[in-house]
């Protein structure tokens, strides 16, 4: 069954043959969303924020959020790391001002900088992290084989200290092979 979130957003829902009895109470949790703002994404960094948007509603007023954008190299940022989803409005307005493209594509220096916040998070209780990643995965750096050897090292790392995570293409043009990879 496919569930519509927004005009471009579905989740697939899959029977798992757990009864309703058998449901598990929804955990507080860490969430973290990272999307890209680099020139590629100036047709649809809009539906970006707008679903960002979106998925916070949807989170549990128990959860944390910390959200970060990434552009080219050395432009990268946390709007805000492990804030509570008590105040959904404010976390919304952050992130709808970042709704204008900022320059290329650097993938592994925010991925590195999310290591660090899943870490001081998970210092504070050792919540369950998740992994939200939204881009159109087309790096352009200047070194392009250190760039995925760094990113590659990030993800690793990042795979000791994430439950779960969900990476997403947008636009026709996305590098599938880079984010499956």
């Amino acid at each position: 069954m496919n569930i519509k979130i927004d005009n471009s957003l579905y989740v697939t829902a899959v029977a798992t043959g757990i009864t309703k009895e058998e449901t598990v109470k929804s955990v507080p949790t860490h969430r973290i969303i990272i999307y890209d703002r680099s020139g590629s994404m100036w047709g649809v960094l809009r539906d970006v924020v707008n679903d960002i948007c979106s998925l916070v509603e949807a989170f549990s007023k128990d959860d944390l959020v910390s959200i970060g954008w990434f552009s080219g190299e050395g432009q990268f940022r946390f709007i805000c790391k492990g804030m509570a989803c008590t105040n959904k409005a404010a976390i919304k307005s952050a992130v709808k001002q970042t709704e204008s493209t900022v320059g290329m594509t650097c993938f592994s220096e925010i991925a590195a900088d999310a290591v660090t916040v899943a870490q001081e998070i998970k210092s504070f209780g050792n919540l369950p992290t998740s992994l939200t990643f939204l881009t159109d995965g087309n790096p352009v750096v200047s070194n392009y084989g250190k760039e995925m050897a760094n990113l590659r090292l990030a993800l690793r790392n990042l795979a000791i200290l994430v439950e779960n995570s969900v990476f997403v293409g947008y636009g026709s043009w996305y590098n599938r092979e880079t984010l499956t990879s």
